[in-house]
């Protein structure tokens, strides 16, 4: 095993700069778990609202205010164009509403009038805010249309709006919030590929320079031999760098990792190594020239992450990418993970996609060891 020794001696050198990635790596993932956590409690939500009073204060409008409040906060605005503007473009508000003059007594009548707004484009809290603007003037509407004095209107309004109805979520699929352990999965795609290749390829040229190769090759230890012990190596050197993740991953998630849907992130991620190390071992076949390789590594690592869902989730990359991303095996298994999450159920039905998928990923690497093994004896002859 004397190749072996000198490989793992090899790979001790680049220690240093295994740690580094996996910092950088770690404060990435906890970083986009901590943005992308998701969570399945319903909470209401608080909005800025502004209300501009050009009516007299009356009790519809006081009532309305109060029901603001008690929905959000109320923001106090000056009554001009620039004001109002600035407040939305520097967001201090999410939604303002300008009751012109006379508002109450036209609304009482059943006159045809309505509210200005002013809003921001495509934002949840100005949806709300409309949602909140809507329920009262409509209870308000009901009110009135039953014959309801304008006296006793606000007190029901008021009386209405305040009954509460506790709100859950169906189909709860887990206690567990799993959005983070995805999340640092997810992202391990870029951070396995790059790193796994990069120290890979780098150890691979040390015996693929053309003087030792010449030499090993007169060697009393057979080409094949060397072959199955560099193979080795580079699991070994791949092992411990997959485990070194993991590991992180239970000290980081440890509620999540010790569930079923844990392991299976765990064996997923294993099944992509897999896939790392005989395309890694065939790179290095290709050149000796370490500029190229490390550029290799770097450029399939990021751009597979990119298209394949590691730092865009799958579901909003557009079908052209998607449909390029099929053919690399960080699709496959970045959709398993998504999978995986999901499971409530362990039946061999609910996991058939998971193993699938898997199985694609070991397609993937047994033909990347194929095309090897046929560029190692073609550049054998040669």
């Amino acid at each position: 095993m004397t190749v072996y020794k000198k490989y793992l001696k090899i790979a001790s050198t680049y220690a240093l700069l295994i740690l580094t990635y996996s910092a950088i790596f770690l404060g990435l993932a906890i970083f986009a778990g901590t943005y992308n956590s998701t969570s399945t409690d319903y909470e209401s939500m608080d909005v800025k609202v502004a209300i501009v009073n050009r009516d007299k204060n009356t009790e519809l409008i006081k009532g309305f205010k109060e029901y603001i409040k008690n929905h959000g906060e109320l923001v106090s605005l000056k009554d001009n164009d620039e004001a109002l503007r600035d407040a939305l473009f520097y967001r201090n508000v999410d939604y303002i509403m300008i009751i012109p003059e006379n508002y109450t007594n036209d609304f009482i009548e059943g006159k045809n009038v309505s509210i200005e707004t002013m809003d921001l484009p495509d934002s949840y809290n100005s949806i709300y805010s409309k949602n909140l603007l809507n329920k009262y003037l409509n209870t308000a509407n009901i009110y009135l249309k039953a014959g309801i004095s304008d006296k006793n209107l606000t007190k029901l309004i008021k009386e209405d709006l305040n009954k509460n109805i506790e709100v859950g979520m169906l189909d709860k699929q887990n206690d567990i919030d799993f959005s983070m352990p995805a999340t640092y999965y997810n992202f391990s795609n870029y951070m396995l590929i790059t790193l796994t290749m990069v120290v890979i390829t780098m150890i691979m040229i040390s015996f693929n320079e053309e003087k030792i190769k010449r030499r090993n090759l007169i060697s009393p230890v057979s080409y094949k031999s060397m072959n199955r012990q560099l193979m080795l190596g580079n699991y070994t050197v791949g092992l411990a760098i997959w485990l070194l993740y993991v590991g992180f991953s239970f000290i980081l998630y440890k509620d999540a990792m010790m569930t079923l849907n844990g392991v299976f992130l765990v064996i997923n991620s294993l099944v992509l190594m897999i896939f790392i190390q005989a395309f890694s071992f065939m790179i290095a076949k290709f050149t000796s020239n370490r500029e190229i390789l490390s550029g290799v590594g770097n450029v399939f690592g990021l751009g597979s992450s990119f298209i394949c869902g590691a730092f865009v989730p799958q579901n909003m990359l557009s079908p052209f990418v998607l449909g390029l991303a099929k053919f690399l095996p960080s699709y496959w298994f970045i959709k398993a993970n998504n999978e995986i999450i999901k499971l409530v159920d362990f039946s061999f039905n609910s996991i058939q996609p998971i193993l699938i998928d898997m199985l694609i990923v070991l397609i993937f690497a047994l033909l990347v060891y194929i095309a090897t093994q046929i560029i190692t004896r073609l550049r054998l002859k040669k």
